[in-house]
């Protein structure tokens, strides 16, 4: 796994948002897939997969070094989709903190 603040200009949002390049599992239903993490912050991230889920669906995100959490689909595009998250859960599952570390090992 490794991180890269996003150069991406079409990227600036309220919070810093990492090129996170790593394995994550999207539950949908009872049903889990393998998928690619674009990039992530506390309150999304941009999944690369082989499904399309519906704007809209809740689905359960996971990484090998933090928790569960409940994912929202929020747009998709040809090779994947972005989702957000609710801050309070993400701090809860232990996002804030893994993105701390990386922001600060990054500097």
């Amino acid at each position: 796994m490794s991180f890269e603040p996003s150069s991406n200009p079409k990227d600036r949002r309220e919070l810093d948002r990492m090129d996170l390049f790593a394995d994550c599992k999207i539950g949908q239903g009872d049903k889990w897939y393998r998928c690619g993490l674009g990039d992530i912050s506390v309150q999304g991230a941009k999944i690369y997969a082989d499904f399309e889920p519906e704007v809209g669906e809740i689905l359960q995100f996971q990484t090998a070094h933090m928790g569960t959490l409940k994912a929202t689909v929020v747009r998709t595009f040809q090779d994947g989709f972005a989702v957000s998250f609710d801050p309070a859960e993400a701090k809860k599952c232990g996002l804030n903190d893994m993105l701390t570390v990386a922001l600060n090992e990054h500097r």
